[in-house]
């Protein structure tokens, strides 16, 4: 069925088919990112998780702000996809994507220490206390917004210079969007025993209205405590001495099969009922 479908983007881990003129179906794949590269081999059932964890938290945080999932590729069985693939799918509605990737951070961790260690306080334009360390929870939520790239390294900016590109209404829309959707997310995730210590969102237009698109929620979108993500995939191949330039290092058996289960028992504890 794919191979009958045009392709609408292709984007590091998903791509999206063009369904009709109002959906597209949007596939993710086994692979794992990190540092900009995409990794050869598969992560065992990497996608399902992508794609069933998104739909969770999109239901989840509908009220808040609405998005672009209409179903599972699963519950689409006209659609002729193999088991496989339709358990990693899902269609959803076509947007005007807005190409600025909006993370929230509730502590400092990634690359929010880094810059705050190389500016001595801020982060991205905010300042925050001195003194803090790796991994303290900030005095507050902040928006660190960045250019969005489909193939290189996404541009960390300012707030200031994300109103200048998209104007200052719809800066303010994203900021406080992703912001209430992190406040949400986190607390929803607290209860199940797990901290949420940051999420990148992105957004588009359906019919005027700001939409969640892409993921929402999931490790490959976001920083958890205990690491159910994939910094402990990123810790590998800094612990490794890559220096992040082609080619990429292959990955060990142990490696794939440990961010499997890091994906798997994230999604079972956020997702189970």
């Amino acid at each position: 069925m794919l191979n009958q479908l045009e392709i609408f983007r292709q984007g590091k881990i998903r791509t999206l088919y063009a369904l009709d003129a109002e959906y597209l179906l949007v596939v993710a794949s086994n692979k794992i990112s990190a540092y900009d590269h995409v990794f050869a081999r598969d992560i065992p059932g990497k996608g399902k998780v992508l794609t069933e964890m998104s739909a969770h938290f999109f239901g989840k945080t509908a009220s808040i702000c609405p998005n672009h999932f209409f179903v599972l590729g699963r519950e689409r069985p006209e659609l002729g996809l193999s088991e496989e693939i339709s358990n990693r799918s899902m269609v959803v509605r076509r947007a005007e994507r807005i190409a600025v990737e909006c993370v929230a951070r509730g502590y400092l961790t990634g690359s929010a220490w880094n810059e705050y260690r190389r500016t001595g306080g801020e982060v991205f334009g905010i300042i925050l206390p001195k003194g803090l360390k790796k991994n303290d929870a900030l005095p507050h939520s902040i928006f660190t917004p960045a250019i969005k790239s489909d193939s290189g390294h996404d541009k960390n900016i300012t707030w200031h210079e994300l109103a200048e590109r998209e104007g200052t209404n719809v800066a303010s829309q994203l900021l406080s969007r992703t912001l209430e959707l992190y406040a949400c997310m986190r607390e929803y995730c607290q209860k199940r025993g797990i901290i949420l210590l940051d999420t990148k969102i992105e957004y588009g237009w359906i019919d005027g209205v700001l939409s969640v698109i892409d993921e929402l929620g999931t490790p490959d979108a976001s920083r958890y405590a205990p690491c159910y993500d994939k910094q402990a995939f990123r810790d590998w191949l800094d612990a490794n001495g890559w220096n992040r330039a082609p080619p990429t290092p292959p990955i060990p058996e142990w490696l794939m099969d440990d961010v499997s289960m890091r994906y798997s028992i994230v999604r079972h504890i956020l997702t189970r009922q």
